[in-house]
């Protein structure tokens, strides 16, 4: 399957579930110079004079140079980390690929219109939910923002580490069928994302707490910003088009513009609730080493994320249900869903 661009008429809506602190600089190093010389005692010729002048003036530079430049060996300043009183990871604001088989919760699902010809011959507009991108950035306490505009919880991803190593330079995603694969690649604090086909690669660039989505195209960004109070915000381009999540110590306020749209989200040990607006909608989803469990509103249709070993079952409710497996391989993924020949592989 290859992976879509995002429409440009694509918007944010929501869709309810189914059913570094700074361094203090150390004391100016000292500096040895030199014996001062000593004047002549006789009047000398002005040459001499002005060769001493000069000298003494250059010493006095070379003085200044020495104050102003660090001592040798000296370490150079410390990265960039989005670390508050509620992010304690620096992990927690970073670019991250999560396999498509991972379960995710909509908190806010990006959509797209799409134009049809209805049996009359007329054109008929409907809004259809945007595909799930595995690239994208990690913001924590499970919360995943990708890069075709879906605002998710990832479940597993609470109480586990990143499913690609940070310090992976190339992946390649590869879904079923040919030459569709998507490449990714990173330097330094850059990464680029290729999907199949010409000038369309997405570049994500983060300089600090600043992370800038750029895909192809003019005009078309979006930044994701975190201060230091924790309070991050999505801006994508146009009018008021922000998504605004204020963390506090017990949950995570999810604000897109608009009125009366906003999601809650409670954290509390080993449980987190995603409620939207309304009533009789909330999700409920219990984590813990090893596993976690997805229970929306409604009956028989939670889903189990089950850990074992280095593979990744995803369980949903049901007698006939077939689950999706993960397999956390050295140097790869393998996603496999139900049906056949239909895997996935991301390797790095």
């Amino acid at each position: 399957m290859q992976i879509p661009p995002l429409s440009a008429t694509s918007q944010l809506t929501y869709k309810a579930p189914p059913g570094s602190p700074a361094v203090a600089a150390g004391p100016a190093d000292a500096y040895v110079g030199p014996a001062p010389v000593a004047a002549p005692s006789s009047e000398g010729s002005k040459k001499t004079g002005l060769r001493v002048a000069a000298g003494l003036a250059l010493g006095l530079v070379g003085l200044g140079m020495l104050g102003c430049a660090p001592p040798l060996g000296a370490a150079p300043p410390p990265a960039v980390t989005c670390v508050s009183q509620h992010y304690q990871a620096t992990g927690d604001f970073t670019v991250e690929i999560i396999p498509e088989g991972v379960h995710r919760v909509d908190v806010m699902r990006g959509t797209h219109t799409v134009t049809e010809k209805a049996p009359d011959g007329s054109d008929v507009t409907r809004t259809v939910d945007n595909d799930y991108h595995p690239v994208g950035v990690y913001l924590g306490d499970g919360l995943f923002y990708d890069l075709n505009e879906n605002l998710v919880l990832v479940s597993d991803r609470i109480e586990n580490g990143p499913y690609v190593p940070a310090e992976a330079s190339r992946i390649n995603i590869d879904p079923p069928g040919w030459s569709n694969s998507t490449d990714v690649s990173r330097s330094g604090s850059s990464w680029t994302v290729d999907p199949p086909g010409w000038s369309n690669s997405t570049s994500l660039d983060q300089d600090g707490c600043r992370i800038s989505i750029d895909p192809a195209g003019w005009s078309n960004g979006t930044s994701v910003t975190r201060d230091a109070q924790g309070r991050t915000v999505i801006d994508r381009t146009g009018w008021a088009n922000e998504i605004v999540l204020t963390r506090s110590a017990d949950q995570v306020q999810v604000d897109p513009s608009g009125i009366g749209n906003t999601v809650t989200i409670r954290l509390s040990e080993g449980r987190t609730e995603v409620d939207p607006p309304g009533f009789g909608n909330t999700t409920v989803v219990t984590h813990g080493p090893g596993q976690s469990r997805v229970d929306p509103e409604g009956w028989a249709n939670e889903t189990s994320i089950v850990r074992d070993g280095n593979v990744i079952r995803v369980r949903p409710s049901g007698v006939f249900a077939q689950e999706t497996t993960i397999t956390l391989g050295q140097g790869q993924i393998q996603v496999d869903p139900p049906g056949f020949s239909n895997e996935t592989t991301i390797r790095y």
